[in-house]
C-alpha cells in the first residue's frame, strides 16, 4: 500500500512537473508573440507618423500653389490699377496742358 501510495506520488509530482513545463513553455510563446505584436504595433505607428508627415506635407505644397495663384491674382489686378492709375494722370495732364493752351490765346 505504502509502495502504491509512492508511486501515486511519483505520478502526481512527475505530472505537476510537465504541467509545469507546459505552462512556461505557453507563457514563452506568449511572452514571445507579445514582443512580435509590439514590434508590429511599432512599425506600424512609424508608418503611420510616415504618411502623416507626407500628408502634411502635401497639404503644404497644395496650400503654397494656392497662395502662389492668389499672389499671381492680386499681381495683375495691381498691374491693371497701376496702368489704370497712369492713363488718368496722364488724360489730367492733358487736360491741364489743353486748358493752360487755350488761356494763353
Amino acid at each position: 500500500m505504502k509502495i502504491k501510495e509512492e508511486e501515486h506520488k511519483i505520478v502526481i509530482s512527475k505530472l505537476y512537473q510537465d504541467m509545469q513545463k507546459k505552462v512556461e513553455l505557453n507563457e514563452e510563446k506568449h511572452k514571445e508573440l507579445i514582443e512580435k505584436k509590439e514590434m508590429e504595433i511599432s512599425e506600424l505607428n512609424a508608418k503611420l507618423r510616415t504618411q502623416e508627415k507626407e500628408k502634411q506635407n502635401e497639404i503644404i505644397k497644395l496650400q503654397l500653389e494656392k497662395l502662389q495663384h492668389l499672389q499671381e491674382e492680386k499681381n495683375k489686378e495691381i498691374a491693371i490699377l497701376r496702368s489704370n492709375i497712369r492713363d488718368l494722370e496722364q488724360r489730367l495732364s492733358v487736360g491741364k496742358d489743353s486748358h493752360l493752351k487755350r488761356r494763353r490765346f
